[in-house]
C-alpha cells in the first residue's frame, strides 16, 4: 500500500475510533512502515479541518516527541505501544536518595520493565562492564533489564516485541 494512501486512511479512521484504538492502528501503521509521520502531516494538512482532527494532530505531537531519540529505540517503542504495552522512551531511574541512577532506552512502569537497546559500542569490554554494573544495579532497586541488539530488532522486530510483551506480563503477574 502506497504511504500516501494508508495516511489516508488512517485519518479517515480517526473519525471513527477510540482515542485508544486509534493510537494503537497509528503507531501499528508507523512501526509497520505503512504509513509515515510525514506522510500523515501531509495529510492533515490537506485535509485541513475535518473530523477527528484535533485528535490526529495531538496524536502527531505526542509521536513528534519521540523522535529525538535513536530510530531503533522509537521503532520498538512504537511496536510496543501498538501492542498494548505502555512504553515510555528515554526515561531516568531515580534511585531511594530521589537521584537519576540511570537514563534507559525504554521502560515499563507498571511492570518495572526496562528495555535497553544496545548497538556495537556495547560490545566493547569497557562498556559491557559498565552495562553489566548499571543492570545489577538496577535490578537492586527491583527493575527487571533485558537487552537486544540493534541487529535483533531490525531483523526480527515482532520477535522483540513478543518477548518484551511476554516479560512484561510475566512482571505484572509477579
Amino acid at each position: 500500500m502506497p504511504l500516501v494512501s494508508a495516511s489516508w486512511a488512517i485519518s479517515d479512521a480517526a473519525k471513527t475510533s477510540s482515542g485508544k484504538s486509534f493510537a494503537q492502528l497509528t503507531a501499528r501503521g508507523i512501526g509497520e512502515r505503512w504509513i509515515t509521520l510525514d506522510g500523515l502531516r501531509r495529510v492533515v494538512e490537506i485535509r485541513s479541518v475535518f473530523p477527528a482532527s484535533g485528535k490526529l494532530r495531538r496524536l502527531l505531537d505526542e509521536l513528534d516527541e519521540d523522535l529525538a531519540y535513536s530510530g531503533t529505540e522509537r521503532r520498538v517503542a512504537i511496536a510496543c505501544r501498538a501492542a498494548g504495552i505502555p512504553v515510555r522512551l528515554n526515561q531516568p531511574i531515580v534511585g531511594p536518595a530521589g537521584k537519576p541512577v540511570a537514563q534507559v532506552d525504554l521502560c515499563v512502569d507498571d511492570s518495572r520493565l526496562i528495555v535497553e537497546i544496545d548497538g556495537p559500542h556495547h560490545w566493547l569490554p569497557e562498556v559491557a562492564a559498565a552495562d553489566r554494573v548499571r543492570d545489577r544495579r538496577l535490578r537492586s532497586l527491583g527493575w527487571t533489564v533485558i537487552r537486544f541488539s540493534v541487529y535483533e530488532v531490525d531483523e526480527n522486530l515482532r520477535a522483540v516485541v513478543d518477548e518484551i510483551a511476554r516479560v512484561h506480563r510475566q512482571q505484572q503477574a509477579a
